[in-house]
């Protein structure tokens, strides 16, 4: 859609789902009985080039069963409404990536950094919690997009939940840099969301709604919640790498970072993250080669 005083339809865009795999969020956990699966839709669309810039819709049916959603008569009915603008041609943007979903266990404290990817143009990025978008129905999942930008409808909560209280009285949801503390106090899934602002030398250049899910569960097996695994890592700029990884339930204080060349047989400690969060720069490469990292919580 233009995002001008019209918001009339610009064009209809169909993505192709060129990778899907099933992942794991139990952590070895065969008891908590998940099954998730993650795919990533991608497509390279072209623009007229303009001075106000775009506004991208998704809107599909039906979400999981939530516990802090009302559902239907027999199965849920509620669907989501994903926006994000594309700033004016004379602004050059990346979005920061982020994390959707996660495994919690009941009664007890879980740290959550979805928000710790760094934004790769350096701006300024404000998170702020929002009721979830609503789009689509079961008689309709996949709406044809009007021809004006259709208005903005959000979830109804079940009572006693709140988009500021996604786990009801007696659960926590905390944002503290960047980080969310999260404590549901029964199983099942429970869905929140944030408007993600991007601000550049002080202008606001871009917005896109994050939608967020808990699993939470009865947890059996603890011994490997505190492991971090799927350590990646991508380029961030010249000579700076930016690593992120994953773990399961987060209960660390903070990680340090090692790294070594690849003849090296020991690693050197590049110090540590600022609490919780699940990711790094690495700014001190000197010279082109092999290096191979590690992290411990």
């Amino acid at each position: 859609y233009n995002n001008d005083s019209t918001n009339t339809l610009n064009q209809i865009i169909s993505l192709s789902l060129p990778l899907k795999s099933f992942i794991d969020l139990s952590c070895g956990d065969s008891t908590s009985n998940l099954c998730v699966e993650w795919g990533l839709y991608q497509e390279i669309i072209t623009v007229t080039p303009n001075t106000e810039g775009f506004i991208l819709l998704f809107q599909t049916c039906c979400r999981n069963p939530s516990v802090n959603l009302i559902q239907g008569s027999s199965f849920p009915d509620q669907g989501f409404d994903l926006r994000c603008t594309i700033p004016p041609t004379a602004i050059s943007n990346d979005n920061p990536p982020s994390e959707y979903i996660r495994l919690a266990c009941v009664n007890k404290t879980t740290y959550w950094d979805p928000f710790s990817s760094r934004d790769y143009d350096g701006d300024s990025l404000v998170y702020r919690a929002i009721k979830p978008h609503n789009g689509g129905s079961t008689a309709n999942p996949n709406p044809l997009p009007p021809q004006t930008l259709p208005e903005l409808k959000t979830v109804i909560y079940n009572s006693g939940y709140s988009y500021l209280s996604p786990f009801g009285s007696g659960g926590t949801l905390k944002v503290r840099n960047n980080v969310i503390e999260i404590m549901p106090t029964s199983i099942g899934q429970y869905d929140f969301a944030f408007l993600v602002e991007e601000y550049r030398a002080g202008q606001l250049i871009s917005t896109h709604n994050i939608e967020l899910a808990i699993l939470a569960v009865e947890c059996n097996k603890v011994a490997m919640f505190n492991v971090p695994y799927k350590l990646q890592a991508t380029r961030f700029s010249h000579c700076k790498t930016h690593l992120s990884w994953r773990n399961c339930n987060n209960q660390v204080d903070k990680y340090e970072v090692f790294r070594r060349e690849e003849e090296d047989s020991s690693f050197s400690s590049l110090g540590y993250t600022d609490g919780p969060l699940r990711s790094f720069i690495d700014s001190s490469i000197s010279q082109n080669g092999i290096y191979i990292y590690s992290v411990e919580g």
